[in-house]
């Protein structure tokens, strides 16, 4: 952990773009809510954290909605937040949603993919998720169009 100030802090949690299914590795910060550090400062400690110092030249930082953070949005981070960075300075990954929930047993297959029971890890909820294997649905037209029939009778 990194600790930039002494008075009251806030945590801030900063994992790799894609969650936790892509990275385990996550970077927690503590800061100052009234002196925050820059955005240069963050990218800098987290890219040098994640072993990749070299990277934070072109390195972004999104909030857990996938809205990239610039110098002026740091002040309007919270405690407890998790961010993400794009090591490459790639787009957002929306799999990082997945970070919020626990994936369990598989409870179904079909044509495109395979249903697992998922639990909202703050409310303790239960939804069904869906994971496709896209790169063998992606081969023609037809078969693109029955992803969004599908998606659309859901």
């Amino acid at each position: 952990m990194v600790d930039f100030f002494d008075d009251e802090t806030q945590i801030v949690t900063i994992r790799v773009n894609g969650g936790m299914h892509k990275s385990q590795q996550e970077f927690t910060m503590d800061w100052s809510s009234e002196n925050p550090p820059t955005l240069k400062v963050i990218l800098k400690e987290t890219c040098k954290r994640f072993g990749v110092k070299d990277k934070a030249a072109c390195a972004v930082l999104f909030n857990k909605k996938g809205i990239q953070i610039f110098d002026e949005d740091v002040s309007f981070i919270k405690a407890n937040d998790t961010l993400y960075i794009a090591l490459d300075g790639e787009s957002f990954n929306n799999c990082t949603i997945l970070d919020d929930y626990t994936i369990s047993e598989k409870i179904g297959e079909g044509g495109f993919g395979t249903v697992h029971l998922a639990t909202n890890k703050e409310s303790n909820k239960q939804f069904a998720v869906k994971f496709m294997d896209m790169t063998q649905t992606l081969h023609s037209a037809d078969a693109v169009n029955g992803i969004y029939k599908e998606a659309n009778s859901i």
